[in-house]
Order: C-alpha cells, then structure tokens, then sequence
C-alpha cells in the first residue's frame, strides 16, 4: 500500500477523515490500540496531527495534549472541532523539524507520549533521523512513542509488485501537481540509534511500533569515520559508472559529518553534495594536498551540487538539517561553514546566519581550496566556471548516453520486436529513429563543444528555439543539396523530428549554468510542451499520407 494519495486527501479537512478511513480501514484499529495503551494521565505530543481526531480523542481521556501539523487549514479544522465538542488542547502550527518549532516544544517541557502517524514517509531519509532524533530529545526517559509508517518491502516478489504501484501513483501526483510520500525502508534501522522497539502492529506494509528510548541516548557515531570508508573500493569504477551513467541513475554516499586526515576543533569545515563522483573528486583532492578538515556531506538526493541547487535539493535547509542532526557544533569551536561554489543559487546565506553561522562560498574548482583557505578570499579566476574541452567531452558523453536511454534505445527496442513479427510501418520508424540516435549525438556533442559561444543564461525555451531553427536549415540544405530531397512531406518530416529533438537536448541542459533555477526550467519545460507535442503529430501524420515514404529517408 502506498499512502502517495494522502497530499490530495488533505486538500479538503472536511472529507479528510471519511476517505482515508474507507482507504485505510486498518487505521482504525490502530488508534483504538493507541488509546488504550495511553491510558488517563501525562501529556501527550502528536506529530502530524491532520484534522486532530486522535489527538481530541485523547484528550477526552483526560490527558494533556499538545497537537502540531503543517497544514493551517487541518489546524483550523482542528480547532473547530475540539470547541463544538468544548475540548482544551494546545495546536501549534508548523514543522516539526523547523529549528524554532522544536525549541518552543523544547521549552515546554518533555512528554509521556509521542504519536506520529505516516510523518516518516514524508521525509527524505536524512530528515528521518533527525526527525526520529527530535523524538528522543522531547521524549521522557521513561516514555512511549507510537509510530505508525508505511514500509517498503524488503524482498520478494511483494517488492517487485509494490514498486510498480507505487510508481504509477507517484506518476499521479504528479500529474495533480502535489507532492509524492515516499514509504520507509529499513524502519527498523533507523529506529535502532535511539530508541527499543516492538512492533505492535502490521497489516501488508503499515506497521505500529512502540518505541522507547535506550538506557542512555546513542549518538549517530561515537567517532567520525573517514571519507575513504564510504566510498569503499574500487572507486574510479564507481566513478566512470557516474560519468556514463549519472543522469539516468544517481549513486550517491550516506550523508554525515566525516573526517579528512586528523582534523581538530579549529579546523575548517567544508560542505557538499552526496553524489558520488562529486564525494570522490573531494576527497581525492583533499587527501592529496594533506588538508585535515571535516566535510559535512549534505543529502542531495545523490544529485551533483550544480544541478541540485538549482532543483531545490542542496539549499540551506538541507545544510542546517545536516548541521543539526550530525551535532557539528560539538566537534568544533567556531561558526564558519565553507559551501560549493556553484550552491548560491539554491542556499540563502542570510538563513544561514540567522541561526547562527557564518557561510563562506569556497572556489568553483576544489583544486583551488588550499590557496583559498589561506586567506578565505577568492581571486576573481576561481570565482568562475570554466569548462575545458576534457570536461565537456565527459559531460557531452554523459548527457548523451542519458537520452539514448530515455528517448531512443527504447524506441529501437520496441520497433525492431514490431519490425521481426512485419507489422506496417515498423521498418520504416525503426530507420528513422536510429537516423535520429545518429544525429542527436552529433547535434548533443556539437552544441556542448561550443557551449561559451551560446552563451546560454536563461529563457532557454527561446535560445533552444532558435538553435532548433539553424539545426533545421542545416539539415534542410544537406536533404535538399545532397540526398536531392524535393518532397515536400519529406521536408517537413525532418524538420519536424530535428527541432524537437534540438530542443529536448537544448532544455535538458538548463541545469548547466549557474544563472536558472527549478523554476526558470519548469517554466521552459512549459512552453516546450506545445510546440514538440504539435511536431511529434506532425511527424507520425505524415508517413500515413506520403505516397512514398522511402523518400523521407537519408
């Protein structure tokens, strides 16, 4: 089961509780579980409190309540309901991860209890520590916390099942534009730090654990581990694996607070992304100019820090998260954090100060870190990026390799089935989608060789348009001047799949300069959608009408 339908649930408070009920009939019997175990006294925190009918319920028993949700309108809710029914509870709005939430609750005092129904699966894996962290600070020594998560199967063909499900409701999420939760793994190893648990309850992959905290509260690690443990044999494999490969899937190394050579209490801290090839290449420069240090490695979805801080995943909530889960102020003894370069445009520094730290951008290029922390100044050369021709070519084969694996290694798979068994047509499209395999690498690998002279910032929807118009002319005098190709259809065949596909690898690049952010490329990605749905139905449309489709071809 998925819970990836809550976010459209709660858009409406009012009919909130009747359809997650008739979706989710289990949870019924876990609240009454929930509520008899409470019993009568202490008071009693709940995480993610939604409409607050458990956290009412509890009250009527007599106890002290204290209800906190994200969502103003599930509190309002809330509210509402616990003054018909003349129910004294406190709500709080807010994030329970939230630096100032947390110490408000701190100031309040400890719990006896702590509920928290499906918050985990809301979380990025790092921010479920930290969240499972925060429990066990609030928590009494002696207290209770009931959690109830949706898990991920860990084996089996229950795993292959629940993984298909599960992606085609994210697949929905999407298209309503709401956010997706993502069912835990391993729930009972993130537990395992903090707390003892027994699980309570378990129908398909919802489970109830009551957990209590450990005799003394464990750390995430007593002593730092080295960078080189993580990143484990082998490396430069790992490495050539995340330059063929890094777009289509992202390799990425456990977040935390890691040591390089002998670092001490004044010592600098240097903070990046968790993408493998982005670790290595640290490291691997670090270890070699003997510089001790700690690198806090952020959870950026194994995203590398260009692309991340423009995708919203390597911003300075991902940094103080970090900061806080893996306690960086008790290794050190000053508030300077060295950031990427290239993370300025997804991390506001002013945030950063305001909870009390001093945010440093180091060089573009790590090579350059040892001349910059003589003097934490940077020359104006390492302030800037620059793309050689080695890099490019690494970069061009890399982004190529992405969109024959998207776009057109599956096409020739499925045509080239079609075209053994002689269904119509298939012979024909088979040829045209490998022509264009063919020509995508050349226009992808062309365009990254000369990126500077494009000098591509932002509003790539137009520049990608106007590089789809030159390609287009290109291949129009090539067809017309050297296949000796009048056919009109043919012409506009070729126009057709060449522009869309110039601007497919065009906008794919957007997250190659510092100067566009998530937004800046949804927004071309919008405009794009059209024009390329438009050109694709011109391209199938016209094969069905040319009296001789040989002649479309090179």
């Amino acid at each position: 089961m998925s819970l990836v339908y809550m976010k459209v649930l709660e858009k409406d408070p009012k009919t909130y509780d009747w359809e997650f009920k008739k979706r989710f009939p289990e949870v019924e019997h876990i609240y009454e579980l929930i509520k008899t175990r409470i019993g009568e006294q202490g008071r009693v925190l709940e995480i993610g409190s939604g409409t607050g009918r458990l956290a009412i319920d509890i009250a009527k028993q007599g106890l002290e309540v204290t209800a906190i949700d994200v969502s103003e309108e599930m509190i309002n809710h809330a509210r509402i309901t616990a003054g018909k029914e003349n129910i004294d509870l406190e709500f709080i709005i807010g994030n329970f991860l939230a630096l100032p939430i947390f110490e408000q609750l701190q100031e309040s005092g400890s719990f006896d209890f702590i509920i928290s129904t499906f918050a985990l699966s809301e979380m990025s894996p790092l921010q479920q520590t930290l969240f499972l962290k925060q429990i066990s600070l609030l928590l009494k020594q002696e207290g209770i916390c009931f959690l109830v998560t949706d898990t991920a199967p860990s084996s089996g063909i229950s795993k292959i099942g629940f993984s298909i499900r599960n992606f085609i409701r994210a697949q929905v999420s999407i298209f309503k534009d709401i956010p997706s939760t993502n069912p835990v793994k391993k729930v009972e190893t993130k537990i395992d730090p903090f707390f003892e648990s027994t699980l309570q309850f378990q129908k398909k992959t919802i489970k109830l654990f009551e957990i209590t905290k450990k005799v003394e509260d464990s750390a995430i690690s007593e002593e730092l581990p080295s960078v080189k443990a993580i990143l484990g044999s082998y490396s430069q494999l790992k490495t050539a694996y995340c330059i063929v490969n890094g777009i289509l899937t992202r390799k990425s190394v456990p977040p935390g607070l890691y040591r390089i050579g002998n670092p001490r209490r004044n010592s600098p801290v240097l903070v990046t992304a968790n993408y493998y090839w982005t670790v290595d290449s640290v490291f691997k420069l670090l270890h070699k100019e003997t510089i001790d240090c700690f690198l806090l490695i952020v959870d950026s979805n194994g995203i590398n820090v260009w692309c991340a801080a423009g995708g919203g995943h390597f911003t300075h909530t991902q940094i103080l998260d970090a900061i806080r889960l893996f306690d960086v102020k008790e290794m050190i003894d000053h508030s300077t954090i060295i950031l990427p370069q290239l993370s300025a445009t997804g991390v506001d520094r002013k945030e950063l100060s305001k909870a009390g730290w001093k945010p440093v951008f180091g060089p573009v290029d790590i090579k350059n870190v040892n001349t910059f922390l003589e003097s934490f100044t940077k020359k104006s050369k390492t302030a800037m990026v620059e793309f050689n021709l080695a890099f490019r070519t690494l970069m061009g084969i890399q982004h190529a390799f992405f969109i024959s694996c998207v776009l057109f290694l599956p096409l020739l798979l499925i045509l080239g089935i079609l075209a053994a068994i002689e269904i119509p047509l298939t012979s024909f499209w088979f040829s045209v989608v490998f022509q264009l395999f063919i020509l995508g690498w050349i226009i992808n690998m062309l365009f990254i060789w000369g990126y500077p002279i494009f000098n591509f910032t932002s509003s790539f929807f137009k520049k990608g348009l106007s590089v789809a118009i030159i390609n287009s002319i290109v291949v129009l005098f090539y067809l017309i001047t050297q296949i000796k190709i009048i056919s009109l259809y043919s012409l506009i065949f070729w126009v057709a799949l060449v522009t869309v596909v110039s601007l497919f690898i065009i906008l794919d690049l957007a997250g190659n300069t510092p100067f566009t952010n998530h937004l800046d490329v949804e927004s071309d990605l919008t405009l794009f959608m059209v024009p390329a749905l438009i050109l694709c139905l011109i391209a199938i449309f016209i094969p069905l009408v040319s009296s001789d489709i040989k002649h479309l071809l090179f």
